[in-house]
């Protein structure tokens, strides 16, 4: 298992999508913008600011504000004017669902990622399964931390300040072992199977009627999980449950799960 929730040392900003939020970290707070910086990119090509503009910024881990810009510089450079960061609103917890997901293949997991960690779930594993590519582990999702751009544009879409905690698992085997958890949920935590066995509830009627905030959501890979593998969640006190007769793309069933997970985590949050 790795753990991966940080930024790398020396991490430098590659995003190029269109945000929502600039998000910096205390390093670069109250810094300058060189030319090449994606965010000063942004800043001049897809907001086209001018000096004394607003813009929304975010200090990871901390909060968000509204900085104006100070200079757009001959070179390209921008330089912002922060406010203090004292002054911040403080970002909001992220919501307790935990998305276990059978590793797909890497640019449809760089698609998923780039939507949980905008919707501000507060953790994503990812395992090796017995039918997905043992391969997927060496790509440069991976080996060059493409999956941190990813987490980075989610927030950043999503207006957050806080990462989703990212982890990788050799074998769900690995994951049960490094995440020993009582084999009955308690009352505050509900964990939940996608298979496409019919006779299982519906995720729908299960969460709706669920108690306590915490979700766990585990969904297979693009050839779904072997009968072996469910039988490992079942024995982890989890639940199947299914979508419907359809057989749903990996990408699909994320966004689907996590969405309605995360619409009835906030609303017991809002309304207890």
């Amino acid at each position: 298992m790795r753990l991966l929730c940080s930024l790398p040392s020396g991490w430098k900003f590659r995003y190029t999508a269109r945000v929502n939020l600039l998000l910096f970290t205390p390093q670069d707070w109250d810094a300058p913008l060189c030319p090449e910086d994606p965010r000063a990119v942004h800043i001049r090509t897809i907001l086209k600011s001018c000096q004394g503009d607003p813009l929304q910024v975010g200090l990871l881990n901390t909060g968000t504000g509204t900085a104006s810009v100070k200079k757009l510089g001959d070179d390209g450079s921008v330089d912002l004017l922060f406010p203090p960061v004292w002054e911040l609103e403080p970002t909001a917890e992220l919501l307790p669902v935990h998305l276990v997901l059978g590793h797909p293949r890497p640019p449809v997991f760089r698609r998923i990622l780039k939507d949980v960690a905008s919707f501000g779930i507060s953790r994503l594993s990812v395992c090796a399964t017995e039918l997905s590519e043992k391969s997927y582990f060496s790509s440069h999702l991976w080996t060059k931390n493409q999956f941190m751009d990813d987490l980075l544009e989610g927030a950043q879409q999503g207006g957050q300040t806080r990462l989703t905690q990212v982890a990788r698992y050799w074998s769900i085997g690995d994951f049960f072992r490094k995440n020993s958890l009582p084999k009955t949920p308690t009352i505050q935590e509900n964990r939940y199977i996608l298979d496409l066995d019919s006779r299982a509830p519906f995720l729908y009627n299960q969460i709706i009627d669920s108690h306590g905030p915490e979700m766990t959501l585990a969904i297979g890979p693009e050839r779904g999980w072997t009968s072996d593998e469910v039988q490992q969640f079942l024995r982890n006190g989890y639940t199947t449950v299914q979508l419907g007769r359809a057989i749903w793309r990996t990408e699909a069933a994320c966004l689907f799960a996590a969405g309605l997970a995360i619409q009835v985590a906030q609303d017991r949050e809002c309304h207890g």
